[in-house]
């Protein structure tokens, strides 16, 4: 520590003494956080963010029924035809010539029958007779229907290729009758096939005259 001798020394060197700094002491501790300062403008608005994913869905309650609009202009189309009734009877003649043959395997003749009623399986009472200027007692016989657009064919039950039927003969003529039963189906375009042969009269060519008659059932 300086010593001084009088007040005269003491303050010629005090102006001096106060030139000199001593080092840098220690950083004094953080002081207590001020007060938040104001607020500050609003800045500008960011991008937009990704969609989010859908939420989840909800279907309301069903309404009440709407009144009833106007009629069309025009009726809607033809429906479909309808089955044939029971007792239905279709009629149908044919005369020609037929080809006799050796056995059943192939018809003597076949000719169209085009009247029947369209409308999926049927049931149906069968009748024919026919007439031939031949006299065969050696005969057998038995008629089919072929649909003219599948090609199946169908046999009655009681006269056809396995129980054919014997037609009587007198002489002159060769003839015959039946009742029997065939089932059908839906179409509208028929064939008959008459099938008829002999031990004797093998591809003779007889006229003849055949009707049918079918009934639904």
């Amino acid at each position: 520590m300086s010593s001084f001798s009088n007040y005269q020394q003491y303050s010629l060197n005090k102006y001096g003494c106060n030139q000199y700094s001593g080092s840098q002491g220690a950083q004094g501790n953080v002081g207590p956080q001020g007060a938040i300062g104001p607020k500050g403008v609003q800045g500008s608005q960011g991008p937009q963010g990704a969609q989010g994913p859908q939420g989840a869905c909800c279907v309301g309650a069903q309404g009440a029924q709407g009144p009833q609009g106007a009629q069309g202009p025009s009726p809607g189309a033809q429906g479909p035809q309808g089955p044939p009734g029971i007792g239905y009877t279709i009629n149908t003649s044919y005369s020609s010539s037929l080809t006799i043959q050796s056995n059943l395997t192939n018809p003597a003749i076949t000719f169209p029958f085009n009247n029947l009623i369209g409308a999926g399986t049927t049931n149906w009472s069968l009748s024919w007779s026919i007439s031939e200027i031949i006299s065969d007692s050696t005969n057998k016989f038995c008629i089919s229907f072929v649909d003219n657009t599948t090609g199946i064919e169908y046999f009655p039950y009681v006269y056809n290729k396995t129980t054919p039927c014997y037609l009587n003969t007198n002489g002159t003529n060769t003839s015959g009758s039946s009742n029997d039963f065939i089932t059908l189906n839906g179409t509208s375009s028929y064939s008959v096939r008459v099938y008829q042969s002999s031990s004797t009269y093998s591809g003779v060519q007889p006229t003849f005259y055949i009707s049918i008659s079918l009934t639904k059932v």
